[in-house]
């Protein structure tokens, strides 16, 4: 695995690299997502949400996880998650998972659980997510069905290794 370094997004250079880094790699969602699907869904999240960047030894971006808080609920949403298609493996998604668990334990301590989206059709993604969460519901995004799957935020912990 190689090194690399995890930033919280801050600042109109972050945004701007975050940006271009999710316009290129935004088909890995859904092969039928297009440029105005990931225009569109910047425009409507980037500000009610936190992102996660992660970039390599020489400062190049090579992925990115992005979540937003909902009070009602007491939980934080997933949203996306990108890494260079490269370096997919599941140590990164492991290690990925306790970065982000532990920057939402950070920013809300309140927080109960973690709600993940998958597109209905990814069988890797729901599958993957089936280790550690339970599925919630069937939601309809952007004329896509998506899984929601919920995770108790002190039982992903321990499953993580993280001290509650």
């Amino acid at each position: 695995m190689i090194s690399y370094e995890v930033r919280r997004c801050s600042g109109d250079r972050d945004y701007a690299e975050l940006s271009r880094f999710y316009l290129k790699n935004c088909r890995d969602f859904d092969d039928d997502y297009i440029l105005q699907d990931g225009l569109l869904y910047l425009i409507s999240t980037i500000s009610d949400s936190q992102f996660l960047l992660y970039l390599d030894s020489e400062g190049r971006l090579i992925g990115l996880l992005q979540y937003h808080w909902d009070p009602e609920f007491e939980s934080a949403f997933i949203d996306s998650a990108i890494l260079a298609k490269e370096l997919r493996s599941s140590r990164f998604f492991y290690t990925g998972l306790r970065d982000m668990v532990t920057s939402v334990r950070e920013d809300y301590p309140e927080g109960q659980s973690l709600y993940f989206y998958a597109l209905a059709t990814n069988r890797y993604t729901n599958r993957l997510y089936q280790k550690f969460a339970e599925f919630a519901e069937v939601r309809e995004r952007n004329g896509r069905k998506e899984n929601l799957y919920t995770a108790d935020m002190a039982r992903l912990s321990k499953y993580l290794k993280l001290q509650w």
